[in-house]
């Protein structure tokens, strides 16, 4: 990760700037809480004139000291708050994007035999924007060039409707679509040249359009060649039946039990997508031909043997999740119930809502609406343990945090001590004149209670340019080879800065306790003894 040479005369600017935000500021706030004093408020006034009068000096300055440490300070905790909420919106983007706002399944892992009743019934509950069935089990991936075996999880996906409830599409790299899973060929396959003075016709010029010729289907890669030996290839796999218009019984299946769709493909031409970090892992290219082998397969002379089937890479994925890229791999929906011999059964339900607060008033409806047999899961409930343990560590580093505040207090309290030694004789006069001990607190807790206003006020705002510079102009790229992103993610929240703000303004009001009561405790016989 580098920085370009101007980012630090950048952030120079921005602390220059800060001084004068912080000046511009306490100047403004003192001239508007004296003209308020003069009308509405004696205490007041004499608390703005203590500390910003034309006498004030050395007292100004050191104030002035304990606004920059309260600002810095809230600055700090607000920037970090909002880079740590950028984070987690991220994620959770990458997470329900892969997965589901809603998730049905059954509590034993079943499966859903009947999930065309269901989704119907599921998309015709208020709120529901998508749903689609899955597959999943668990497999291994054989390399074509390496022979290495790697563990995956299989996720069987409906084509036709996985992109209305997961973020599938949109993660697929170099034009992939999810259409390819059920044609993987198509994206090679190339126009036949012309062999005449005839033309071809305008259709054929598109490369994605299958050749219509002889010659065309020569070029095409070969479906039916024979594959090399392998110890997990199944005879049966180039014998393929055709596939199906709708539900043909597979090949080898009891008749009762009728493959969902569109039956088996030949070898090539069964799709796969594959995550982004495990293609690296294996050198797997899109185009490439690997073998997918569930360890518990067919029954064999000797026992169960492992099953292998031929699939073609149609495309690669990058969620931005490493768990997803290295882990998930994705097939047909058809093919993934035969390969793991379900038949007309899904895994789970993943079901979509508007917006991701919804989820919970969704999955309650769902409840409501379906068989009880069936465990309705928001996204919230499915990663409890992640978010609990994210929530913890932002409360945690807000608690960390404020102790830089509570550090700015103690030139606070050294501030008004000060001034109440340098201000012993005007203490005296007004004590003199009347002036209650209760008075005398009050004029000192106010002067707490403007200087954290003053910090509250600019920490937020230069921690809002921050962000903003952060997120647009500060080039300060994190890892893509890990988070997936070219900026530091942000998301600022009105509330986390108030929040900060008035635990900037406690504090700094706390801190004037012990010099208020020192002030308080003066006698006028003792301040005016030598004058």
């Amino acid at each position: 990760m580098q920085v370009v040479w101007w980012a630090p005369l950048l952030i120079l600017g921005f602390v220059v700037g800060a001084v004068l935000l912080n000046l511009g500021v306490w100047h403004l706030l003192l001239k508007s809480c004296e003209a308020v004093g003069k009308r509405w408020s004696a205490s007041l006034f004499i608390s703005v004139r203590q500390l910003g009068g034309p006498k004030s000096g050395f007292l100004s300055v050191i104030g002035l000291l304990s606004i920059l440490g309260v600002s810095f300070s809230s600055c700090a905790l607000d920037s970090v708050l909002s880079v740590m909420s950028g984070f987690q919106e991220d994620l959770n983007r990458k997470i329900v994007g892969s997965n589901a706002h809603v998730v049905i399944d059954r509590e034993k892992g079943e499966g859903i035999a009947d999930y065309d009743q269901v989704l119907a019934v599921v998309r015709r509950v208020d709120g529901v924007v998508g749903a689609t069935p899955f597959v999943i089990g668990e497999a291994l991936v054989q390399s074509p060039r390496t022979q290495n075996l790697a563990g995956v999880i299989v996720r069987g996906v409906d084509t036709t409707s996985v992109d209305s409830a997961t973020d599938l599409g949109e993660t697929l790299r170099d034009g992939a679509r999810v259409e390819d899973l059920e044609a993987p060929m198509r994206r090679f396959q190339t126009p036949a040249p012309a062999t005449g003075p005839k033309k071809l016709p305008a259709a054929s010029s598109n490369p994605n359009r299958a050749p219509q010729d002889a010659a065309a289907a020569d070029a095409q890669p070969q479906a039916d060649e024979p594959q090399p030996d392998n110890v997990f290839q199944d005879a049966d796999v180039a014998d393929a039946p055709p596939r199906a218009e709708a539900r043909g019984p597979d090949a080898g299946a009891p008749a009762d039990h009728q493959p969902r769709a569109t039956g088996d493909q030949p070898a090539a031409a069964r799709g796969l997508f594959v995550g982004a970090q495990l293609a690296d892992a294996m050198n797997l290219e899109v185009g490439d031909e690997i073998q997918l082998v569930a360890p518990m397969g067919d029954l064999g002379p000797t026992g169960p043997m492992p099953k292998s089937r031929p699939f073609t890479i149609a495309g690669i994925f990058q969620s931005g999740m490493y768990e997803y890229d290295s882990k998930y791999v994705y097939i047909p929906l058809a093919d993934a119930q035969r390969f793991f011999g379900v038949f007309d059964v899904a895994s789970q339900l993943s079901v979509r809502v508007p917006d991701l607060d919804r989820a919970v008033a969704v999955a309650a409806a769902l409840r409501k609406a379906l068989p009880s047999d069936l465990r309705v899961l928001d996204w919230q409930s499915i990663n409890k343990n992640l978010f609990s343990a994210l929530k913890l560590e932002k409360v945690m580093m807000f608690v960390m945090l404020s102790l830089s505040i509570l550090v700015a207090s103690f030139s606070i309290i050294s501030t008004l001590t000060l001034m109440v030694f340098e201000k012993h004789k005007q203490i005296a006069v007004l004590k003199a004149l009347g002036t209650s001990d209760r008075t005398v607190r009050w004029i000192f807790t106010l002067q707490g209670a403007l200087i954290g206003a003053a910090g509250a006020i600019t920490g937020s705002i230069l921690s809002a340019s921050f962000c903003l510079l952060v997120r647009h102009v500060i080039p300060f790229p994190v890892p893509k080879e890990v988070f997936y992103m070219s900026r530091m993610p942000v998301a600022m929240s009105a509330a986390e800065f108030v929040i900060v703000g008035l635990a900037a303004v406690a504090v700094a009001t706390i801190s004037t306790t012990y010099p208020s009561r020192i002030a308080s405790r003066l006698r006028p016989a003792d301040g005016l003894r030598f004058d």
